[in-house]
């Protein structure tokens, strides 16, 4: 960015050619961004016929004063971060003042390229205002010192330096905020001086020997004088060769900081950078220390590396944004030093803690993306974790069905009540088996075993001595009553055999009655089992099925027993 020293080459070039000469034509480009506060074709008009009677300069604006404007109103500019002055003389010879990094078009052609401003004289000289960027100022004011931006501007570095003793007394009273910083304090145009940038302050510190991050407050008297000696014979002779930095002294660190912080050194010690008010410093540390309160000196190599040797203290800082367009490729301080000329030019230094609110943003993003992974990892690992639950579960059902079926099987076993073995062909057994299913079984055995089958379930059979004890008292009944006792055989015990043709019913009734409660039994346990075979569909259902066809064929056996037992009586 055009600093002091740039500026006042403008100023003096303004001044050499076009003092005292008449605006025959004013073109002003449409461009509002720039122009600002009045339109285009009017200032243009405001502009026709004017003599300009002086060049005036403070800080890093310019300005031009009219001889016959009865309103005193002055052609302000301010030069943003690539605004140029051009001017041709009415030869065709292109001058420009010559900033670092930044090429004026001085190729020949006229308006040149990015005007703002085309201003052509009555002798022929014309003057253009480019601006790549576009963050250029433009503006028309009455009596500008008494307005802002330039009423709130501190003493000129150049024309205004206060004295050592009024410069101690100043940095003095700002010193009461402990964490205010030298550089930062430069580059402030309302504090103590107005007119430094970001390569005259890197220099000034420099040939003062004093640590860019170095607190104002711990500063030593003789670090004090040091500074504002520099300060002035940096400016002055900046300004003495109208900004040519091949006129700069070599041993001035200005030759050797534009390398956009890569490896860089002067008189062979290694050039390091760090960042001080959102700008990029550049400082030997083997010449510039650290002085803490105690008034120790301390090797500080900055946060953001560059050096050729040693490692520096890593430090968070904030990193401008970059600009498009093609000065946007070259070192910080072009990204730095932007300033969009709508307010007072003090943008060259900010408050330290919105520094440091910066510095912290990287980390803090840091911190937040790795929380983020770690929240994404949870997540994951939840949802996976609940897939295979629900897999798990899915499986559950099957497991509980084939579990109870098994269980239920395993208890027909224990009771007898299922044989693996076929039934005999032509036995009652089997057409039993064909109606009522598993329940055929169990009939089965019992009229293999004589019609008696087992004791159902909590019932237990007579002692020996129980049934003598009943015989007697049937006796003792019979003989009572006059009538013959027919004898332990009868009562409970089944039915004789029927004559011929009745028999085969009455035997398969005995069998039904003796296979009944069993059958019943059999039909919960695999009902129960269907049931919880129901989340698998039709197995469930065919096992439910199976036991009401068996409690059908148990009622049906209860109720042929019955009839049996009348038909004997």
């Amino acid at each position: 960015m055009p600093e002091l020293p740039e500026v006042e080459a403008a100023r003096s070039l303004v001044h050499n050619y076009c003092y005292l000469k008449t605006i025959r034509v004013a073109n002003v480009a449409e461009d509002e961004k720039v122009v600002e506060g009045i339109p285009p074709s009017d200032l243009a008009k405001v502009l026709n016929g004017k003599i300009i009677k002086a060049a005036c300069r403070k800080a890093k604006h310019l300005w031009l004063e009219f001889q016959n404007d009865s309103e005193d109103r002055a052609l302000l500019l301010h030069f943003g971060m690539t605004g140029s002055i051009i001017i041709k003389t009415p030869s065709g010879e292109m001058l420009a003042a010559k900033y670092e990094r930044i090429d004026a078009d001085t190729s020949g052609t006229w308006p040149p390229k990015y005007w703002k401003l085309d201003l052509e004289l009555d002798d022929g000289t014309r003057l253009a205002f480019t601006d790549p960027r576009r963050f250029a100022r433009v503006r028309l004011l009455s009596d500008p010192l008494s307005k802002e931006p330039l009423v709130k501007l501190a003493h000129d570095a150049l024309t205004q330096l206060p004295q050592l003793e009024e410069f101690r007394a100043a940095l003095a009273a700002l010193s009461r905020k402990k964490t205010l910083k030298i550089k930062a304090l430069l580059l402030d145009q309302e504090a103590v001086v107005s007119g430094v940038g970001n390569w005259v302050a890197d220099e000034v510190l420099y040939q003062a020997r004093v640590h860019p991050e170095q607190a104002v407050i711990d500063m030593s008297p003789e670090q004090v004088e040091a500074v504002h000696s520099a300060l002035h014979s940096v400016v002055q002779h900046a300004v003495q060769v109208d900004a040519d930095s091949a006129m700069f002294p070599r041993d001035w660190i200005f030759h050797y900081r534009w390398t956009n912080k890569r490896a860089s050194s002067i008189n062979g010690m290694p050039i390091s950078f760090v960042t001080v008010g959102s700008r990029t410093s550049a400082f030997v540390p083997a010449l510039q220390k650290l002085r803490r309160s105690t008034g120790e000196m301390v090797e500080d190599t900055g946060d953001d590396g560059g050096e050729e040797g040693g490692k520096p203290v890593k430090k968070a800082k904030a990193k401008p944004k970059a600009k498009k367009g093609k000065a946007a490729e070259g070192d910080d301080d072009e990204h730095d030093d932007g300033n969009d000329g709508s307010k007072a030019d003090n943008s060259d230094a900010e408050a330290p803690a919105a520094g440091k609110g910066k510095a912290k943003q990287p980390a803090k993003r840091e911190r937040k993306a790795s929380d983020k992974g770690l929240e994404a990892a949870q997540v994951k690992a939840e949802v996976k974790a609940e897939d295979a639950g629900i897999k798990g579960k899915a499986r559950q059902p099957a497991k509980r069905a084939r579990r109870a079926a098994a269980q239920a099987q395993a208890a027909e076993l224990q009771e007898g009540e299922v044989s693996p073995e076929e039934p005999k062909e032509g036995s009652g057994a089997e057409q039993e088996q064909q109606q009522g299913g598993r329940g055929g079984a169990a009939a089965r055995r019992a009229a293999a075993s004589g019609g008696a089958g087992r004791q159902p379930r909590g019932q237990k059979a007579k002692s020996a001595a129980a049934e003598d004890k009943d015989d007697d008292d049937n006796r003792k009944a019979a003989g009572a009553e006059g009538t013959e006792y027919p004898g332990p055989d009868a009562g409970e015990q089944p039915a004789a055999p029927a004559p011929e043709g009745g028999g085969r019913g009455k035997a398969r009734g005995v069998e039904r009655k003796a296979a009944a409660p069993r059958a019943g039994r059999a039909h919960q346990a695999r009902t129960q089992a269907g049931r919880e075979q129901s989340d698998e569909g039709e197995v469930g259902v065919k096992e439910g099925a199976a036991g009401e066809q068996e409690d059908k064929g148990g009622k049906q056996a209860t109720a042929s027993n019955k009839r049996s037992r009348k038909a004997a009586a």
